[in-house]
């Protein structure tokens, strides 16, 4: 091996060197310092600076042994440019003369200051920059960023090195962020992304990041760097934009001419007609939205362009996706960069369709404006502003008398004027005047009087307009000829008087039948107001007194005559009914169809007033009201034939006030006229529905009503008017007065075959009845008389069994079928006649019909609660006791409050009482009966509704009553064992009741089978003879013993079939 040229190794070196002695003489130079640095004494560059003398000396200290090395790094002007020189001085070791050897060493450093420098104003313009910029490795960690995206996230950027996204961000948008970088990693190139963030002052805020890998010297992957820009102000503006550009229909392109993209407004895209998301943005794909025939000229416009040539606006056609063809107008702009290079091209488009559009209109409608003018049927003309030269149409010369229009060229419409106007004034003056107004406002419209060619006149209505156009000034003149109009106007003028002041109504509708006006006469005399009725149909009036037959004949003659004129009822706003005269006319068009239809009609009522109150006093009493002797024989014909059809029975019956001229001698006549009107509203109360209460004279009154079949009802009848002729009767200033009256009747069929002889016959029983004393009773047949005398006396004695307590109250139990224990019991009235127990059915009704209805009921309840009293002191099982209540106890009112002093009186828990009543107790005044009935619910009291299902309306008594019990009538318990269907009657009523929380008895349970029926379908509560036929109260007191000896001493418990108050 050949030995290593030491010296040529030094010459290869890319640094200048130099080997000095101790007195700083160069010994030994290398060729890079031979080239390039010219050397001094010590080594060092000839110069004065003060860094070159420092160089100097720190050579100078190696050299004499005052310090082993020396380092320093100065600048040096060198051909002309400033260098970086790095000196390094060593010693070497000392030669055999004991010399001290120095090696100096230069080594040119510019290029690494110059990189520091660059590094440090790097990072200097990257903090400074508004842009986020960052570095990452492959893993997602941050190498360093920039000062701007540590304010975004509100850190230092030292302080991001070493983290990751899910240390920065909220979940979502770091797994966002970790999507794009593994996008940008996997496939090696850059994208953008949209970002969106909020920083930390709550601004939302879109950047448009720019990622791209970056790799080491060697190729390999290293990590992804990005750059984010803020676009929240350009995406801000953009929206407005875009809104702008929709609001003007105006899209807009840009083309970048270095890369050729293109971008698109969304509102070009509308005119365009494309989807963005299926199309994308491009300069091919706009031209080929262009025209077939316009597309040469596009590409030439664009050519032009990118030539940085002027371009004009050009107009052409885009096709749309759906072949539609919109019209476009192009405007096209550049833009130059810093060194005056084209780098886009800007372009904008607006949708003009309907613009060219209305141009084609306007020359279409020019085109038309001759024909129009020549054709049109309305004197028409135009004048020149300047010159005043006139053109007129066919239709002018026609309204003023001429041959032809060119008779009237040059000639002003105002010339064909008389001197004076309509309202006396001179034309020339008033002239003037139209045209003071025209030029202020640019028309007019006003009436002028205008002369033919033949001297007459005639009013016309002049339209008059000024039209500007860019030649001067024109003015359109329209007249139309007033004559006929005024004629027509006269006679509506006239017709609109007769319209509104006429006292017949009016009603004009369509041909529908939909009200179009009333006149005041109509809402004077229906109550309706115009409003109230425009556009409704007329039916709103009908009464309901005229049936569909008589419409049919109506609708009939107005479409086969054309009119209709008759009687009808209609009804007013209030809802009164009214008669009135009406005729209709069925109004047609020019093509013969109807198109109108008038009514004309007046108020009848007072003829039918006068008529009606004629026909009322001929047939009524003028005292009481009641029908007279003439309407009492014609409503007894009706009946009698009525009767005779149907087989019925009719009672006719003569009351008469007993000693009715002592009232007058005592009290006067007034006294006496009141006396009969209240006796006549108190028998009208008493009568049915369909019966009639007559005044035959001055003291007696005639009765008709229906009887049954039972000739006794008779009796019952009488009596039971007698009882209310006897109810004493209050008068002002005189207390009470009681008096009594006698009866006479006469009964269909048997004492009469008419009317007449009905009543002959009932006058006759009046006077037999009279010959018996005060309050007497008699009929035309004997046998009748004493039935009705035997009431009589029975009443008589009833009242006397009252005061004398008479009456007792026997109980029938009432158990449960499946255990036949004691829960409770029905009280009964019982008459103790001596030695004889006189049943409720021979003197019930007739209690029922007098008045000691109530002092009986009373007296009942009070027993029954004296009784309960004494069963509580002896200690007994309680049980609920039921007393049955007539219609005149609950509709007196008052009862209410009775049963609540007794309770307390007997201090009787009011749970243990109940009130029984029938179906026809609710009939005649439900109103009352219910809030009777409430008030004694709520005191505690239940209610039981008898008989239940053989009435006509036991369901919604249900509903709308407060029922705590039905009693299945026995008519259905009878057959239960039987008959399948009363069965199914019964197992309903049960199944209806137990939804609704209804308890339930049945009555007349007369053998096991039905009992054992009841059981299995559910029935509460069970009474009959089965159990036990009703008892005296000492009876049923053993009966209360015995089971409570069979139970023990403990009371029976309740159960909750016993209601509680409230």
């Amino acid at each position: 091996m050949n030995p290593i040229d030491a010296w040529a190794c030094l010459d290869a070196l890319d640094c200048a060197i130099a080997v000095i002695d101790a007195g700083g003489r160069v010994l030994y130079s290398n060729r890079q310092q031979r080239a390039t640095l010219p050397l001094g004494v010590w080594a060092v560059p000839e110069g004065d600076s003060r860094v070159l003398e420092q160089a100097r000396q720190g050579v100078r200290e190696v050299c004499r042994g005052q310090r082993a090395d020396f380092a320093l790094e100065y600048a040096l002007p060198l051909e002309g440019e400033t260098r970086w020189l790095s000196l390094g001085a060593r010693l070497l070791s000392a030669d055999v003369d004991d010399q001290r050897l120095v090696l100096v060493a230069h080594r040119d450093v510019s290029a690494y200051r110059q990189a520091e420098q660059a590094l440090a104003l790097t990072q200097g313009q990257l903090d400074n920059s508004p842009d986020l910029i960052f570095f990452k490795d492959r893993k997602g960690r941050y190498l360093g960023c920039n000062r701007a995206l540590g304010e975004l996230i509100g850190r230092a950027p030292g302080e991001v090195i070493g983290l990751d996204d899910d240390a920065l961000f909220p979940p979502e948008i770091a797994a966002r962020v970790r999507a794009d970088d593994r996008q940008v990693l996997e496939q090696g190139r850059a994208h953008r992304f949209d970002f969106w963030y909020s920083d930390t002052r709550g601004r939302r805020l879109l950047f448009d990041v720019l990622k791209t890998p970056y790799h080491g010297p060697d190729g390999e992957l290293l990590g992804v760097m990005g750059c984010g820009r803020d676009l929240s102000a350009l995406y801000r503006t953009q929206t407005l934009l875009s809104e702008a550009q929709a609001i003007t229909a105006l899209g807009s392109w840009e083309l970048e001419l270095a890369t050729a993209r293109v971008f698109w407004s969304a509102q070009l895209l509308a005119i365009l007609g494309v989807d963005p998301g299926a199309f994308v943005a491009s300069e091919q794909g706009l031209l080929e939205r262009v025209h077939d025939e316009d597309r040469a000229q596009v590409v030439s416009v664009l050519d032009a362009a990118r030539r940085g040539l002027a371009t004009e606006d050009i107009e052409y056609r885009v096709v749309r996706p759906d072949g539609e063809v919109r019209w476009v107008r192009q405007r096209i702009r550049t833009a130059r960069g810093d060194r005056g290079e084209l780098v886009r091209v800007f372009g904008s488009v607006l949708d003009i369709t309907e613009d060219r559009r209305a141009q084609e209109a306007l020359r279409y409608s020019e085109a038309r404006y001759r024909a129009l003018f020549e054709g049109a049927e309305e004197a028409m003309w135009v004048i020149d502003g300047a010159d005043l030269s006139c053109l007129a149409n066919p239709a002018a010369a026609r309204l003023f008398g001429y041959d032809s229009a060119t008779e009237l060229t040059d000639v002003h419409p105002g010339a064909l004027s008389p001197e004076f106007q309509a309202d006396g004034r001179r034309s020339a003056d008033s002239n003037v005047e139209v045209l003071t107004f025209l030029a202020e406002h640019g028309s007019a419209c006003f009436e002028w009087l205008h002369r033919r060619r033949d001297g007459s006149t005639f009013p016309a209505e002049v339209r008059t307009r000024r039209i500007e156009l860019e030649s001067g000034q024109l003015r359109v003149a329209i007249i139309r000829d007033l004559s006929e109009q005024r004629r027509r106007e006269d006679i509506l003028r006239l017709t609109n008087a007769v319209f509104e002041n006429t006292a017949e109504g009016i009603i004009v509708t369509d041909a529908d039948g939909e009200i179009v006006a009333v006149n005041p006469a109509f809402s004077e005399i229906t109550g309706y107001t115009p409003e109230q009725v425009r556009g409704r149909n007329p039916r709103l009036l009908k009464s309901g007194r005229q049936g569909p037959d008589f419409y049919r004949q109506l609708w009939r003659a107005l479409l086969d005559q054309g009119r209709w004129q008759g009687e009808l009822w209609n009804r007013r706003c209030n809802g009164e009914l009214y008669p009135q005269w009406m005729s209709i006319n069925a109004i047609r068009n020019h093509h013969g169809r109807v198109a109108n239809y008038v009514a004309i009609f007046s108020d009848i009522t007072e003829r039918y007033r006068s008529a009606e109150e004629i026909e009322y006093l001929s047939n009524h009493d003028p005292l009481t009201g009641l029908p007279n002797a003439r309407l009492l024989k014609q409503r007894l014909a009706q009946a009698v034939d009525l009767a005779a059809l149907h087989r019925q029975r009719l009672g006719v019956f003569y009351v008469d006030i007993d000693r009715y001229n002592d009232v007058i001698a005592s009290y006067g006549h007034g006294v006496a006229d009141t006396v009969l009107c209240v006796l006549g509203e108190r028998l009208s109360e008493a009568t049915g529905v369909g019966d009639l209460v007559a005044r035959l004279s001055d003291d007696t009154f005639v009765i008709l009503t229906e009887l049954g079949e039972e000739l006794a009802t008779a009796s019952a009848f009488a009596a039971h008017y007698l009882a209310i002729c006897c109810q004493p009767i209050e008068i002002a200033g005189h207390g009470q007065l009681t008096l009594s009256a006698s009866a006479g009747g006469a009964l269909y069929p048997g004492d009469g075959e008419d009317a007449a002889e009905l009543l002959r016959n009932a006058a006759s029983a009046l006077l037999s009845a009279k010959r018996c004393g005060r309050r007497s009773i008699a009929f035309y047949r004997p046998e009748i008389t004493a039935a009705a005398v035997e009431r009589l006396a029975l009443e008589e004695a009833l009242r006397i069994a009252l005061a004398e307590e008479q009456f007792v109250v026997h109980y029938q139990p009432l158990v449960e079928p499946q255990q036949n224990g004691i829960h409770a019991a029905e009280a009964l009235l019982r008459w103790r006649r001596g030695a004889q127990l006189v049943m409720p059915g021979v003197f019930i009704d007739i209690i029922e019909s007098s008045d000691l209805v109530v002092p009986v009921g009373r007296w009942v309840i009070e027993a029954v609660l004296r009784q309960m009293r004494l069963w509580r002191d002896a200690g007994l099982p309680e049980i609920r006791v039921s007393v049955n209540v007539s219609e005149p106890q609950i509709t007196a009112g008052g009862l209410t409050e009775t049963i609540a002093d007794l309770l307390e009186r007997y201090d009787i828990p009011a749970r243990l009482l109940h009130i029984e009543l029938i179906e026809r107790v609710l009939l005649h005044d439900p109103e009352r009966a219910l809030a009777e009935l409430e008030r004694l619910r709520a005191l505690g009291i239940g209610i039981s509704l008898d008989d239940f299902g053989t009435g006509y309306s036991s369901l919604s008594y249900l509903i709308h009553f407060p029922v705590d019990f039905i009693k299945i009538d026995r008519s259905f318990v009878n057959d239960l064992a039987t008959d399948g269907r009363s069965r199914a009657i019964v197992r309903a009523i049960l199944s209806m009741a137990r939804n609704l929380d209804i308890g339930t008895v049945a009555e007349g349970v007369e053998d096991i089978r039905q009992q054992r029926i009841l059981t299995a379908e559910g029935c509460d509560l069970i009474q009959g003879y089965l159990i036990s036929r009703p008892v005296s109260a000492n009876t049923l007191t053993r009966m209360l013993e015995a089971q409570q000896r069979a139970r023990g001493p403990r009371r029976s418990p309740q159960r909750a079939l016993v209601p509680t108050a409230g």
